[in-house]
């Protein structure tokens, strides 16, 4: 499927697939003079003559947004900064929706986290009870209950709070029916859910082939060097820093897959090669914001936990200035 960008007032944006523009057409936020450009087309063209048939519906006014620069705008600590500015200019809907996701998160994680206490003999022998066939079934069902939920609820709705802090950044007003916003949309959920799946499988496909690349190397340097305790201890470790080199490149560069997803409406491919190419150019940046967000909210849960209410969504947030600083250099630089 070909790809479309558009332009306004000169600034580039895209790819987009030509129903998330057409959408952009119809509430106003894509003037008639705005030009648009199809791939493989010879020119641009005024938005009005391709999607004048539309009915516009403007806008709501945009209040109290936190200015965002375009080009050259990625900087590590200037993200952490504006994500604490933004979160505090919205608290109640920044942090009550993060809260509300939280908890829903909590739920799905929590009928997971009991099911050993109603399957594992083990256990049901240290803490003095009596398993009970009833007992095990409901174990199991709460199980694989918060497996599927946690496959089809959680990357939805972290695409849905990533959403929500990027159209608040962008000057709309915040909305916690953002959260949502994956779940109104079933190709759209689908599509979140089969990224993150597929991301998933190309972390430990690549891991499975470095460890066994790995693993190989290490039985050839044992053997031509001899395996002492101290040897083994480093071939060991080796073993381990090579199978993480792919799982770390490849979980930050496919990071905004899940709201290029929402943002772009790009094919799943499509959104993971964006998030990888606008990534990748800036990697050791984007893999010291992750490192410092970690530290942000390590520092979170040292304050029992309770910061992690503040600190999450400071961290996402940063995140979300960084992808559109990242997706304004690409596209500045990838003009037709």
């Amino acid at each position: 499927m070909k790809q479309w960008y558009y332009a306004i007032n000169g600034q580039q944006s895209g790819p987009f697939q030509k129903s998330h523009v057409a959408e952009l057409y119809r509430k106003g936020e894509l003037a008639d003079r705005d030009l648009v450009w199809e791939e493989g087309t010879p020119k641009w063209i005024a938005a009005g003559k391709v999607f004048g048939s539309l009915t516009v519906t403007p806008p709501p006014a945009a209040k109290n947004a936190v200015p965002v620069t375009g080009s050259g705008a990625f900087k590590v600590f200037a993200c952490l900064q504006r994500g604490w500015d933004l979160v505090w200019k919205h608290p109640a809907h920044l942090i009550g929706g993060f809260f509300l996701a939280g908890v829903i998160a909590f739920v799905i994680s929590a009928s997971m986290n009991l099911s050993p206490l109603l399957t594992n003999a083990n256990l049901a022998e240290k803490l003095h009870y009596q398993l009970t066939p009833p007992m095990r079934v409901l174990g199991l069902q709460l199980h694989f209950g918060g497996m599927i939920l946690n496959l089809f609820v959680s990357p939805p709705l972290y695409a849905g709070m990533f959403w929500m802090l990027l159209e608040t950044l962008r000057g709309k007003a915040p909305d916690l029916g953002n959260l949502l916003f994956a779940f109104k949309d079933f190709k759209l959920a689908l599509k979140v859910i089969v990224a993150n799946l597929l991301v998933g499988l190309v972390i430990t496909v690549s891991a499975f082939i470095t460890g066994i690349f790995s693993g190989v190397l290490a039985a050839v340097l044992a053997t031509l060097i001899g395996a002492g305790s101290g040897v083994g201890g480093v071939l060991i470790s080796l073993v381990i820093f090579i199978i993480l080199i792919p799982v770390i490149y490849f979980g930050v560069a496919y990071l905004f897959t899940g709201i290029a997803l929402v943002d772009r409406r790009l094919g799943i491919w499509e959104a993971m090669e964006f998030s990888r190419k606008i990534v990748t150019r800036r990697w050791w940046s984007m893999f010291g914001l992750m490192l410092l967000n970690l530290l942000v909210m390590l520092l979170g849960l040292l304050a029992c936990g309770v910061g992690l209410i503040v600190s999450a969504p400071v961290a996402a947030a940063g995140l979300m200035y960084a992808y559109h600083s990242l997706a304004a250099e690409w596209e500045q630089e990838h003009r037709p």
